[in-house]
């Protein structure tokens, strides 16, 4: 896992400091969503050791592209590196421009439970070697437990000490680039898997936002420059909550963040774009970690509108 983990890493971080833009990754920082592969890996099994075909059954997911995904793209033409100039003005390295980005995918829990429904043959050769039974019709029962143990803190812990999580801390003031966007605001992850659209979930009942599925404790980021107005700690609906106010080329528009695990910001603090303002978690009325995004045109009365008409 630390290997995986290691590999994936120096990766993004070697494409960030190289200049190019890294889409999907916290200044060229990003995490495999351990949290996701082995609560489906310890549904199915329970007694999890190290195994050999324990490591199999990942190899079989990180094949696929399960794990993470790095794609290289085009874009528009941007600075890679900036001109260099002794000091006497004159240039030592030339700037050099590129229309390359790289993109990461991350995938959700989501994404785990639909390559178990269709890769049974990957499911039933790792039951196999460990000994226990299994069909398809077990599935649902599977991701029943899975879904319970993904919500775990117990499971942040062991992830946090096996140092392939974010740290679960907060820096005051820090600042991500979360990914490239055509819209007035920023993304407030890295991630772009929407698990839950506006203005509804799929069931039919309302939605006031969409959801980015992901893991406990990833930074949440201001969409756009503002002012903190709401700061709340429930334990019901929001949770854990988070409303910046902001100033769009002379339109107000709200942005609330709900189900952190910390919030690092209070009402009255004036915050730029990109800057830390909460750890996602799952508090309040929630299945799952998660970060919820909602944009709103008046806080008083509340008027919610499709964010992605925002962010894209």
């Amino acid at each position: 896992m630390q290997d995986v983990q290691t590999e994936f890493q120096e990766e993004t971080q070697g494409y960030y400091e190289d200049g190019y833009k890294v889409d999907g990754a916290y200044n060229g920082v990003a995490y495999i969503n351990w949290q996701g592969a082995l609560s489906i890996m310890q549904a199915i099994q329970p007694s999890l050791d190290g195994s050999n075909s324990e490591i199999n059954f990942l190899k079989a997911m990180e094949k696929d592209g399960l794990l993470y995904k790095i794609d290289k793209v085009t874009t528009s033409e941007y600075v890679q590196k900036e001109a260099v100039y002794d000091d006497d003005g004159n240039v030592v390295q030339e700037e050099v421009r590129t229309t390359t980005k790289y993109v990461v995918t991350v995938s959700s829990f989501d994404d785990y439970k639909n390559w178990v429904t269709n890769n049974p043959d990957e499911v039933q050769k790792f039951c196999d070697k460990e000994d226990i039974s299994y069909s398809t019709d077990m599935n649902d029962t599977i991701f029943e437990n899975a879904e319970t143990l993904y919500a775990s803190p117990d499971f942040d812990m062991l992830l946090k000490d096996a140092g392939v999580v974010f740290n679960g801390s907060i820096t005051a003031g820090t600042i991500y680039d979360t990914g490239e966007h055509s819209g007035e605001l920023a993304y407030p992850t890295s991630y772009r898997n929407i698990s839950a659209g506006f203005p509804k979930y799929s069931d039919g009942t309302e939605h006031t936002g969409i959801d980015f599925p992901v893991p406990t404790g990833t930074p949440v980021c201001a969409c756009a420059d503002g002012e903190v107005v709401v700061v709340k700690e429930l334990t019901y609906s929001y949770g854990k909550y988070v409303v910046i106010k902001h100033n769009i080329n002379g339109t107000t528009l709200y942005t609330l963040y709900a189900h952190n695990s910390q919030l690092a910001v209070k009402v009255g603090d004036q915050v730029k774009q990109g800057q830390v303002i909460a750890l996602s978690g799952s508090t309040g009325n929630s299945t799952g970690p998660h970060c919820h995004l909602s944009v709103l045109t008046s806080w008083t009365p509340q008027v919610y509108v499709q964010p992605l008409d925002y962010l894209s």
